[in-house]
């Protein structure tokens, strides 16, 4: 049982063929098998290409499974994995690629969540292999902001670049409260309103989103009240 816990990998996916193929050939090494699955023509030992090729079909999900099922060698089974799962990288490397060079932060985004959505696609590049460099992915990030951002995009890509992810998203978050300052004096905590055009769907005004419009909160309070004082008299 511990053995099994130890030597246990994330099943294969669309997307993890790089850390799931190194961490295999941990596994593989670790049970003296992983010449059971490099190039060459040299014969390997029957016992050492069963176990791999059952360490292998351990640790893949039902359909690549089924693909491998005539493969009469480990050998032959990685090599159908690695050219299927390789071509499946290439595609999905683009696609986030694209989603990171066209992202723009929406109407009714604050920015917390816009740096969250893109940090989210630079985490799944890394997990394919891709690594990406934190002044690429500024750059990228800061083409999405509205226009009303520029001398921050100016100063960011400039000598006082961020060094990380956080520090981007903190110095981001305070550049949008500079922008359009807290909701009111004593909601200092709450997030700043993504952008400044609107319109709010609650008010149909300018300046904030609905979920931030003071119409609505005072709406809200107002109807609660008096449904409390409706209550009151019931009681």
């Amino acid at each position: 049982m511990a053995d099994e816990k130890l030597f246990h990998v994330e099943q294969l996916t669309a997307r993890n063929w790089p850390i799931w193929s190194e961490r295999m050939k941990a596994v593989f090494t670790i049970k003296e098998c992983i010449v059971a699955i490099e190039p060459g023509s040299a014969a390997v030992n029957e016992k050492k290409d069963k176990l791999a090729l059952s360490l292998m079909k351990l640790n893949i999900n039902d359909d690549s499974l089924m693909s491998i099922s005539n493969c009469e060698s480990a050998r032959e089974a990685w090599a159908f994995l690695e050219s299927s799962y390789v071509q499946v990288q290439v595609a999905s490397k683009q696609v986030l690629v694209d989603q990171l060079c066209t992202i723009q932060i929406q109407k009714d985004e604050d920015m917390n969540s816009f740096i969250s959505r893109a940090a989210k696609i630079r985490q799944q590049l890394e997990s394919a292999g891709v690594k990406l460099d934190i002044s690429i992915f500024v750059s990228m990030v800061l083409k999405g902001l509205p226009a009303n951002y520029e001398a921050v995009k100016l100063d960011m890509i400039g000598v006082s670049a961020p060094n990380t992810v956080e520090d981007f998203r903190a110095r981001l978050i305070a550049a949008e409260r500079t922008l359009y300052g807290p909701l009111s004096e004593s909601d200092n905590e709450a997030p700043a309103v993504a952008m400044l055009a609107g319109p709010c769907h609650y008010c149909n005004k300018r300046g904030h989103i609905k979920k931030y419009c003071r119409k609505r909160l005072a709406d809200m309070k107002a109807e609660k009240a008096s449904a409390n004082h409706v209550r009151h008299i019931v009681l």
